[in-house]
């Protein structure tokens, strides 16, 4: 009873802002369901429908997060360095300079901060599988790995940490249906996560120029991690093992790009569900014309929210009745 007094009030408070809607007549209100032409209405009623429902749809249970380490030597300063000793690198083989000595020394400077940072990623992150399955050595185990626990013997460990690699971290095939795309001024499809990588000795660090709007050159910074297995993802041996699923590691060497990836995720929009319009194209149809179109809004918010969708791996909880709370 409390939720439909809530869900009353919040569809008195849609026809009080938006008066020109609650003049609608019923004739109005079934044109706009045969043309589909309500797309401005149905946005209107949703974001009220949005305030006192949470109907968030995800296709796997999964987390995002950031975390600066108590031993972080600065990776953001130090990649600073190493571009500064880039450009003065680049400037000398360029052009002539009579004394180098200012010049050398901050190429130097560059190269050592470039080493520390390639040093660290090396200790928190990898991307060598030590038994590609490509090889031929690797065995699928008969139980997957997934379904163990954390709690892994220690002469197992090993042979733990390569089953995860090779069921869970790579990235096997690329498909349109997720994530092969095609830009704009491109013809090839390519995978939107860069797979497959070039396999790389050496961790190292390299800059790209960007485009940018004024004639000043930009360059960003790129971490190339050692690879010898073209389609493993980053991962750090500690965590996949504890969190026994998929895992993605970056390294935060740029501010701007760390704010642009917190930015991203928290502003991210979720698919709009096509409850509210299936409501609202089923009401119209059924009313009379002598109906007060105040009533028919209102029936159109309660209905919406009578209803919600569920994620697949929600419906598999239901129908198996497998406990979704465990204390």
């Amino acid at each position: 009873m409390i939720q439909r007094k809530r869900i009353l009030q919040q569809s008195g408070i849609f026809l009080k802002q938006n008066p020109g809607e609650a003049h609608l007549t019923i004739d109005e209100l079934r044109e706009m369901a045969a043309s589909n032409n309500a797309s401005v209405f149905m946005y209107k009623v949703s974001r009220y429908v949005g305030n006192i429902s949470l109907t968030g749809i995800e296709n796997s249970i999964h987390c995002h997060g950031t975390a600066k380490l108590n031993n972080d030597p600065d990776l953001c300063q130090l990649t600073q360095t190493a571009l500064k000793g880039f450009l003065v690198q680049k400037y000398k083989d360029e052009n002539y300079c009579s004394d180098t000595t200012e010049l050398d020394q901050d190429i130097e400077s560059g190269q050592k901060a470039a080493d520390t940072v390639c040093q660290y990623v090396d200790w928190l992150l990898s991307t060598v599988n030590p038994n590609p399955p490509e090889e031929g050595m690797w065995i699928r185990p008969e139980i997957h790995p997934c379904q163990r626990s954390h709690d892994i013997p220690e002469y197992e460990k090993t042979s733990d940490y390569v089953d995860l690699l090779n069921m869970v971290q790579r990235h096997t095939r690329c498909s349109t249906s997720y994530c092969l795309r095609k830009k704009s001024n491109e013809t090839e499809l390519k995978c939107r996560f860069h797979f497959p990588f070039d396999i790389c000795p050496k961790t190292k660090l390299e800059f790209e120029k960007i485009h940018t709007s004024g004639d000043d050159e930009h360059y960003r910074a790129k971490i190339v991690t050692k690879r010898n297995d073209s389609r493993l993802n980053n991962h750090q041996q500690l965590q996949l093992q504890g969190w026994r699923a998929n895992c993605d590691v970056q390294v935060v060497i740029d501010h701007y790009a760390c704010v642009e990836y917190l930015t991203k995720y928290a502003a991210k929009g979720e698919p709009r569900s096509p409850i509210l319009k299936q409501a609202f194209n089923s009401i119209v149809q059924n009313v009379d014309n002598s109906t007060d179109s105040r009533r028919v809004i209102k029936k159109v918010v309660m209905k919406s929210l009578g209803e919600r969708d569920y994620a697949a791996q929600e419906t598999s909880f239901v129908v198996f009745k497998t406990p979704q709370l465990i204390i």
